[in-house]
């Protein structure tokens, strides 16, 4: 009789403890993402935009550059920018200097890295910069783009 009731005990006891973590975790919100969502494809995300309605935020650099890297390290480290990103903007990463991304490159007369285009969600672009920007000037550029879309 001890040894069931014990059993029943300690069975209520560990069932009380993962619904009481599982009601804990159901109240915390999930982190943000600690990086920016870069999609590869810049047709899918020309879709996903036209979808969504939601601007792109084009990235084009290439491995060696040396802006590129500390805009990774740097700018698209920082939290706000990665929020900013990934909740209003649909970020596409290229290698502006891979053959495939060639008539882009052409299209959109990149000739300096990195580039950073915003894109309506129908792909007409609505602001453009070249060369390595901070946080700050980040934020300043997808305001831009955001105001831009607005007229």
């Amino acid at each position: 009789m001890f040894r069931s009731s014990l059993a029943l005990a300690v069975t209520v006891t560990v069932a009380s403890l993962l619904a009481l973590g599982e009601a804990a975790r159901a109240q915390v919100p999930a982190p943000a993402p600690a990086a920016v969502q870069w999609r590869p494809d810049y047709h899918a995300a020309l879709q996903e935009a036209a979808e969504t309605g939601k601007p792109v935020f084009l990235d084009l650099g290439f491995e060696g550059c040396a802006p590129c890297h500390r805009m990774d390290v740097e700018t698209f480290r920082d939290p706000n920018v990665v929020a900013t990103l990934n909740r209003l903007f649909v970020p596409v990463r290229l290698d502006g200097t891979a053959p495939a991304n060639a008539g882009l490159v052409r299209s959109l007369r990149v000739w300096g890295y990195p580039t950073l285009v915003i894109l309506d969600p129908e792909g007409r672009v609505v602001t453009r910069t070249m060369g390595f920007l901070d946080a700050g000037q980040t934020q300043a550029l997808l305001a831009k783009g955001i105001k831009g879309m607005r007229r």
